[in-house]
């Protein structure tokens, strides 16, 4: 059983093995949320099960959506601070910050959820226990 309340910075923080970005990612009630910060040219390119939304906060970050082998289908826009882009689940993203970027991620559960094998817990989180008061 989770705690009602807690604080953010109670919240797990997590890295890539090679740097480039850092972040607290929260799990709860079939969705995970992350916020999350970039340094400038750091580049990701996967798919995943789960549908996601991106808002970013802030700078400049270029995404491409759709299959790399289909280019003519594959759409491309630079976004910039309140930009949202809303990715299905299953479909190809390709993304780069122009610039550093910090921006907010929402995923569904659909599939296997395989963050810990890409990425690096770099502060335990509290929330299990949450804040008292």
């Amino acid at each position: 059983m989770h705690d009602t309340f807690t604080h953010w910075d109670e919240i797990e923080e997590w890295t890539s093995p090679e740097g480039g970005w850092r972040g607290r990612r929260l799990v709860f009630a079939g969705t995970w949320t992350l916020h999350m910060y970039c340094d400038a040219g750091y580049h990701w390119a996967h798919s995943h099960p789960q549908s996601q939304v991106v808002w970013l906060v802030s700078g400049e970050l270029l995404a491409k959506i759709g299959d790399p082998a289909d280019p003519a289908n594959v759409r491309e826009q630079t976004l910039g601070p309140g930009d949202i882009v809303l990715i299905p689940g299953g479909v190809h993203h390709d993304m780069t910050a122009l610039t550093d970027i910090e921006a907010w991620e929402v995923r569904g559960m659909e599939g296997p959820d395989r963050w810990e094998e890409f990425c690096i817990r770099t502060a335990p989180g509290k929330h299990e226990t949450g804040r008292n008061g």
